[in-house]
């Protein structure tokens, strides 16, 4: 149990990571050449100080989404499968929370509750 927990915290992590990476390639704000002119008139330990006063701010930000993001989907998971092993057919699942669970417990997540793959298309009776 401990391990898809594991698991899955690190794959949220990656795709946190890989976010962030996406993110920093351009931001319309301060990549702005109004912006970049008004930061270079400013003194140089003047803009020291800001861009210090950024970074720590930046960071307070990234942990906080981090840590709510990986709530979010930790709740989301917990909450499919607990809907599944109270009784619920994967086969009433929509298309999202089937694609949730293949990318953070696998393409055979559904043999976790018992089930083979053409139980998510409909009962068998």
């Amino acid at each position: 149990m401990s391990d898809i927990k594991e698991k899955l915290k690190q794959k949220i992590k990656q795709k946190l990571q890989k976010e962030k990476e996406e993110k920093k390639k351009y931001d319309p704000l301060f990549d702005n050449p109004t912006f970049v002119e008004m930061k270079n008139s400013l003194p140089v330990e003047e803009q020291q100080k800001y861009e210090e006063q950024g970074k720590y701010m930046y960071a307070q930000l990234d942990e906080f989404d981090e840590k709510g993001e990986m709530n979010a989907a930790i709740d989301t998971v917990s909450q499919i499968k607990l809907m599944l092993r109270s009784g619920m057919h994967p086969s009433y699942l929509d298309k999202e929370e089937r694609e949730f669970l293949t990318n953070y417990l696998g393409k055979e997540w559904y043999k976790e509750f018992g089930y083979l793959e053409n139980d998510l298309n409909r009962i068998n009776m």
